[in-house]
């Protein structure tokens, strides 16, 4: 059980919210730290952001050292902290206010490699030093005189007498001039109408002085998308952005109609020009006097998914690594694995998948995926693009035993994420790859449905070149079309986890997205 140092004042002293205090009963009076059914019946902004497991995608997928021991300082509610202990060796939170130190201590019942203070973290006299110190932007406190962003410094210093010689500060921290405030939205500034009422904030250049400032000799950011309290994809320096990154990133505003543009257009602006660096909403920091050498490059991740189809997906120099986030998806990820196997079986291409210590690899392909191929040739030739998709059609056909009933062809297996999404091209073949779902007796039109459904979605501009009604004639799909998008809507909201997740898409829906 968790260990906790709770001061003897009573919480009677604190300034405490109806929210906070709901948030504090939802976690007393649910022990199995399990608040899906809590989310589902929700609305409110700060009941999701304690709550959700999305706030552990910031740092869920980190590769922590062996036996680490870590700080986490101004640790809320807990939303990362369970996450943290599972990851750890040793974690010691701190938060200020006893009645989140208390949650926490009951959120974190079930770990016994955990200890809470309800203490100003500069008031305590720590007996150890520490392998990391976490935190973020929102450790600053609104009734301070001094400015967030000088709070952030002051911990950004401090940091170094918690930390062991070779040990790492991990910060996340709100970038003034993101995308999102450039639009219009409010800087969660004192006194501000933002949700998050009050953050640091502050710029690339400044951020890098302020690292400087504070005497650590090395750095590495990540950018993570839309940002660090939801993060859904994670950059670096060595791998950037290529195009847009709206069919990948689901940009989400609380308060609605506060933007005077969508902050798509900024980012492809960016992109264009080659540096989004400058306007990510959030900035994540790694901070040492040692050298960083990290692996990872770039984290896709799927958190909002659930526990059985929650993965992070990385990119290394030489290797793209995908794990499980949560014990209940290693079954899953393994059948990933099978499907794969099952399609070279068939005869079909697919990547060199490996499975080992519960992680699909494979190595880094540097070919185009099939669907960022198909407006070239659409728009170099239209009868080159009909051509391959008709490869790909065949491509389905041939991946499982099949059968005709009524006039419609049905795979045993149908493998639906045989979509030019999940397809690499080169020197005119086909290589499959993340082939999570497997769907049995399942008509081949479904497929392809879902084949033009979302080569469409991702390049709209392919209607100039080659309409989707001639493409859904060429496949016999006009009487089935609007029943598939009623049997994806489903499999959307189930796998999207709609029922606990539905805050999430109203506030997506805000950015008339």
């Amino acid at each position: 059980m968790a260990d906790s140092k709770l001061k003897e004042h009573s919480r009677k002293n604190e300034e405490i919210s109806k929210t906070e205090w709901d948030i504090y009963q939802y976690i007393v009076h649910n022990q199995k730290e399990n608040y899906d059914d809590v989310l589902a019946g929700e609305k409110r902004w700060k009941v999701f952001y304690h709550l959700s497991e999305m706030r552990t995608s910031i740092l869920n997928w980190y590769d922590f050292k062996k036996n680490a021991s870590v700080l986490e300082i101004g640790a809320g509610f807990g939303a990362i902290t369970s996450m943290l202990c599972r990851r750890a060796e040793s974690v010691t939170a701190v938060e200020k206010s006893a009645m989140r130190a208390d949650a926490i201590r009951v959120r974190c019942h079930k770990y016994n490699n955990l200890t809470v203070y309800a203490e100003n973290v500069e008031k305590l006299r720590m007996e150890k030093q520490f392998d990391y110190v976490i935190f973020t932007g929102a450790i600053c406190d609104a009734s301070s005189e001094k400015p967030p962003e000088e709070q952030l410094f002051y911990y950004m210093q401090m940091s170094r007498k918690w930390l062991k010689e070779a040990g790492i500060l991990i910060c996340a921290v709100e970038n003034y001039n993101g995308a999102k405030y450039l639009c219009g939205y409010p800087r969660p500034v004192q006194g501000s109408i933002n949700e998050n009422e009050c953050e640091a904030m502050i710029t690339r250049k400044s951020l890098q002085k302020m690292v400087k400032k504070a005497g650590f000799t090395n750095s590495r950011f990540y950018y993570p998308f839309p940002d660090y309290k939801l993060a859904q994809e994670i950059y670096t320096d060595e791998k950037l952005p290529k195009g847009s990154v709206k069919d990948r990133v689901l940009t989400y505003y609380v308060l609605p109609d506060q933007l005077c543009k969508n902050e798509h257009y900024l980012y492809e602006n960016e992109i264009e020009k080659g540096d989004i660096r400058n306007i990510c909403n959030s900035y994540l920091l790694e901070c040492s006097d040692e050298a960083l050498s990290p692996e990872i490059d770039y984290v896709a991740l799927s958190t909002d998914r659930g526990r059985e189809h929650g993965f992070a997906t990385m990119l290394q120099k030489t290797l793209v690594v995908k794990t499980a986030l949560y014990e209940e998806g290693k079954k899953h990820l393994r059948k990933s694995y099978e499907n794969i196997l099952e399609l070279q079986k068939a005869g079909l291409q697919t990547v060199p998948h490996v499975y080992q210590e519960d992680k699909l690899i494979m190595p880094l392909v540097k070919s185009p995926k099939l669907v960022d191929a198909l407006p070239l040739l659409a728009e170099e030739n239209v009868e080159k693009f009909v051509q391959v998709m008709d490869e790909l059609y065949d491509c389905i056909m041939r991946s499982s035993d099949r059968e005709e009933k009524e006039g419609s062809v049905y795979l045993k297996n149908g493998y639906i994420d045989m979509v030019p999404l999940n397809c690499f091209i080169e020197d005119g073949k086909y290589y499959f790859f993340d082939q999570e779902f497997c769907e049995k007796n399942c008509p081949v039109s479904y497929i392809m449905f879902r084949v033009l459904r979302y080569t469409y979605l991702t390049y709209p501009n392919l209607e100039q070149y080659i309409r989707l009604e001639k493409m859904k004639e060429r496949y016999r799909l006009q009487a089935d079309w609007q029943s598939y998008l009623s049997k994806e809507d489903e499999f959307i909201w189930d796998n999207r986890q709609h029922r606990v997740n539905h805050s999430f898409y109203e506030w997506i829906a805000n950015g008339m997205i």
